[in-house]
């Protein structure tokens, strides 16, 4: 008896035929346990029911006379209803999945997508499982698999290449993130940090390097999608760092030529172009030129009127720059095939790092350092601290004093009209700061700063203070922002002109009897005590 009986393997089910040819009259019976059968009457065949995974490429058309070979994983089972699984038996199905796969593999590769199948968005098809599984193509798929017993279990897109692409889909670990991307059709945003050179402008700068903070990501149609498999799939990361680079430098070009923002910056330079920096002997003292050049070109009326001017022409040209910048980039990341999420800059730095100030003393020259301690109170937390100042003044010899100091021709100011100075500059220097000019441009700062703090206080748990700022920054608007910025200049720059001439004109009477001149004064350092004297900024 135990000849009669008939094991059923786990996931399968056993067909019963009378014949060796399966058809819909010869099969008796089907079950999906063991059983016992007549051998000299019952032909038993074993069919698989385990779900099969079958390769398969969607050669999507694209307008552009080209095809785009989406990778996909479809899973496939045999519908457990007796009919469907005598369907598959009789359609020559067995026990070998790898021939029952290879079989499914052929017919679903007969099935031809056409334009009326195409999705509307590949990125919805391609991340989306209920939008796949009810597109035309999936539909598609499933008549076909119903025709042999099968019903389509999952279908799952894997991969992207180009017809004709003779390499491998799959991203190697040199490729960039638009190959890996692409390669893993991924539809997320990619942000990426584009550094721009930018020549030196002597006398004021030397070259500088602009960091530009783009984000993009693979669009979601089939023909620009078509178009970033052409430019990165199977790229180098270098190549697609070279791409993206000239893509966003050529970009930023053609924004400034359209909106003639290079010579909005001639213009705002123009102030300073008389000034003689060749004959400065450091950084520092070029910058304070700079610096007392711009507060007396602004002392007048006219130059007021000039930089009010200049002020509102640079809202106008920013506003008209920061669109163009956003058009021009977005127009060449298309032409690539991307779509530009945001782009923005995030950084300016030298092409060298600043060294900190040193004095580049002439023979003539002696720098007197002063400190000046100023009592304040911080009104938020009430409390007493102090703000100390830290300034230099570089003075030297105008006539020869013919009392033996000299040396190999340089001329010395003695320790003791060194301390002279020191003592009477300090003087004169706490008197200036008196001036009704400083607690205005103070005020004009506060006024800003309180705004912002303002808008600061509904913080939203987990926001990020970038963000924040960023949001505060939008909420008060680019014209807001210039507008504020001038007041300040102005403002900084009034009080800073009547200190620097109060201290001078208090200085001159002891300067001309020790036949000393001022070569210029300049801040050197800040610091900011509390009540025990420590400084606030010892950590940083």
């Amino acid at each position: 008896m135990i000849g009669f009986y008939q094991h059923c393997p786990a996931n399968s089910a056993l067909i019963i035929s009378n014949s060796i040819n399966l058809n819909n009259k010869s099969i008796q019976r089907i079950t999906k346990k063991s059983t016992w059968i007549n051998p000299f009457k019952d032909k038993v065949f074993v069919i698989d029911l385990s779900a099969l995974s079958i390769p398969f490429t969607l050669h999507l058309p694209t307008t552009t006379s080209g095809e785009l070979l989406l990778r996909c994983h479809v899973t496939a089972q045999i519908d457990s209803l007796d009919d469907n699984i005598k369907l598959a038996a009789t359609k020559g199905y067995c026990d070998n999945k790898e021939s029952n796969a290879a079989k499914l593999e052929a017919i679903i590769k007969r099935i031809k997508v056409t334009e009326a199948k195409l999705p509307l968005s590949l990125e919805s098809f391609c991340t989306n499982t209920s939008e796949r599984e009810n597109s035309k193509i999936a539909i598609a798929i499933d008549e076909a698999l119903q025709q042999e017993g099968f019903f389509l279990y999952s279908f799952v897109p894997t991969s992207a290449s180009i017809a004709g692409s003779t390499t491998d889909a799959k991203p190697k670990p040199e490729q960039s993130y638009y190959s890996q991307a692409l390669g893993e059709l991924r539809f997320e945003q990619y942000i990426s940090e584009i550094k721009i050179a930018i020549p030196a402008h002597e006398p004021y700068w030397g070259e500088q390097t602009l960091t530009w903070q783009t984000t993009v990501r693979p669009t979601s149609s089939i023909d620009q999608y078509y178009l970033a498999c052409k430019t990165f799939l199977n790229t180098s990361s270098s190549k697609a760092d070279e791409i993206c680079h000239e893509t966003v430098a050529k970009a930023l070009l053609q924004a400034v030529q359209v909106t003639d923002a290079d010579h909005l910056l001639e213009r705002a330079l123009k102030p300073l172009g008389k000034l003689p920096l060749s004959t400065c002997a450091s950084d520092r003292e070029a910058a304070v030129m700079l610096l007392n050049g711009l507060a007396d070109a602004l002392s007048t009326w006219r130059g007021k009127l000039a930089m009010s001017r200049l002020a509102l022409d640079s809202i106008s040209t920013l506003q008209r720059l920061d669109k163009e910048i956003d058009l021009q980039t977005a127009e060449s990341f298309a032409a690539l095939g991307l779509v530009l999420e945001k782009i923005s800059l995030i950084s300016i730095e030298p092409k060298e790092k600043a060294k900190p100030w040193q004095e580049e003393l002439s023979a003539d020259e002696t720098i007197i350092r002063l400190e000046l301690p100023l009592p304040i109170k911080l009104e938020e937390d009430n409390r007493d601290v102090t703000l100390v100042l830290k300034c230099i003044v570089c003075v030297e010899r105008n006539g020869q004093e013919g009392n033996g100091q000299e040396e190999n021709g340089k001329k010395e100011i003695t320790p003791e009209t060194q301390t002279e100075l020191s003592k009477l500059f300090t003087e004169n220097l706490l008197t200036a700061l008196t001036s009704a000019k400083v607690p205005r441009a103070v005020a004009v700062v506060k006024k800003l700063v309180e705004s912002i703090h303002l808008q600061l206080a509904d913080d939203k748990p987990g926001s990020r203070w970038e963000t924040r700022i960023e949001d505060v920054i939008k909420e008060i608007g680019p014209t807001g922002i210039v507008f504020n910025s001038v007041r300040i200049i102005f403002a900084s720059l009034d009080a800073y002109n009547d200190v620097r001439k109060r201290f001078l004109a208090s200085s001159e009477p002891a300067l001309h009897s020790h036949k000393i001149t001022i070569r210029y004064l300049s801040l050197s350092d800040l610091d900011l005590l509390d009540e025990d004297g420590k400084s606030f900024f010892a950590d940083s």
